[in-house]
């Protein structure tokens, strides 16, 4: 089967996914959180204090637990990536990592795609921290829902047994596999016979001619492109601010001294009178700067930014400031800090519940790096 067929199966290695997993702190109750210093990648608590030092490349992802074993994926010096547990160890066997092939881990499981610097790829049991399916075949990918093998011209069909929870591989007659996308189909090849997908997952045996006929109808089906067109954003997907300063509801030339409301927002006024002690907030302006008080005029967010916008994904909780070119937000109920705009852009990336903790995604210096609700930049940059 062509290497492009392959590629596209499915989305690629589960490293792009995990930063939005829940966690499982079970084996270590501190928090882990990437850290980044020197061009290197570990990690720290909240408070920042290293837990494992910064030695790996390239962003590592945060922990997460399968069946009660907490593992990270890093990229090590060779470029690889591994898996690590944390107290640092490679969980992986010796002179394997995780295959850069297409993900198939929504049908694994236990486990994941791994290889061997020989280029032989296999399956992984991160529950058993074993090896499951040998690492020796030249790809194994994801086919029309089903786990396949393939060795030199040979494929296999992997089917996992739930009564005790092993792997096993059926060798089929196969000769080739293809997809034609454009109809949706998925082609079995033998030595002498070829297949379609038929209904319920039944296979039909179709003749060449036929097989030629679905060939050029899916050559010619035309695909229509559709483009969806977006309202430009700043940062991490969030239209962060309004810009205040350029409403006509302000004053422009407000006594310096003078505090006046330019807007008042509100809320669902049960859930904020109760964490937080007030029923409304108002944006207010002095002099060139804004910030936020409470209804009887309390600062809630001191009067120091040039533009402010709620997050009403977050109801509201969320303010995004901005002061000259930086970002940064302040969580209205306790006890997120004040995250001063020190930042190209910023959002919220995760909340862990155990801990009862944000993390923020943050851009700095051209590179994606995290801050804590407690203020806390979990970064050292020269």
């Amino acid at each position: 089967m062509k290497t492009t067929l392959l590629k596209t199966l499915h989305a690629l290695l589960i490293l792009t996914t995990t930063l939005f997993c829940q966690f499982n702190t079970a084996q270590n109750t501190e928090l882990f959180i990437p850290y980044y210093a020197n061009g290197k990648w570990g990690y720290c608590d909240v408070n920042g204090n290293i837990l494992i030092p910064p030695t790996y490349n390239n962003k590592t992802t945060f922990f997460f637990s399968f069946k009660g074993q907490d593992f990270a994926y890093v990229v090590n010096n060779d470029g690889r990536t591994i898996l690590i547990d944390k107290n640092n160890n490679n969980l992986l066997p010796e002179d394997c990592f995780i295959s850069n092939s297409p993900d198939i881990s929504y049908l694994l499981k236990h486990g994941g795609l791994v290889e061997s610097s020989s280029k032989k790829q296999g399956l992984y049991d991160y529950k058993k921290l074993k090896v499951t399916v040998p690492i020796v075949y030249d790809s194994i990918f994801d086919f029309n829902h089903q786990i396949i093998a393939k060795k030199k011209n040979k494929y296999w069909v992997i089917n996992y047994n739930e009564y005790n929870e092993q792997y096993k591989q059926i060798q089929t007659d196969y000769i080739d596999l293809e997809i034609l996308r454009n109809l949706e189909l998925y082609i079995y090849k033998t030595s002498d016979k070829i297949y379609k997908d038929g209904e319920k997952g039944k296979r039909e045996e179709i003749t060449y001619e036929d097989y030629a006929a679905l060939k050029k109808k899916d050559f010619e089906t035309v695909v229509e492109e559709f483009i969806i067109e977006s309202t430009e954003i700043l940062g991490g997907g969030h239209k962060y601010f309004v810009n205040m300063k350029g409403s006509d509801e302000i004053n422009k030339t407000p006594d310096n001294n003078e505090i006046k409301v330019i807007k008042n927002i509100g809320f669902s006024k049960r859930m904020y009178e109760k964490k937080c002690g007030y029923k409304e907030l108002n944006i207010v302006q002095k002099g060139d700067k804004i910030g936020i008080t409470d209804e009887n005029m309390n600062l809630i967010l001191p009067i120091a930014y040039d533009e402010i916008q709620f997050d009403y994904y977050y109801s509201k909780r969320i303010v995004y400031i901005k002061k000259g070119d930086l970002v940064g937000l302040k969580f209205l109920m306790d006890p997120c800090h004040l995250i001063e705009p020190n930042y190209d852009s910023i959002e919220v990336v995760t909340f862990i519940p155990e801990k009862d903790f944000y993390i923020f995604l943050v851009k700095k210096n051209n590179i994606n790096l995290y801050v804590g609700e407690n203020g806390i930049e979990f970064f050292k940059l020269d």
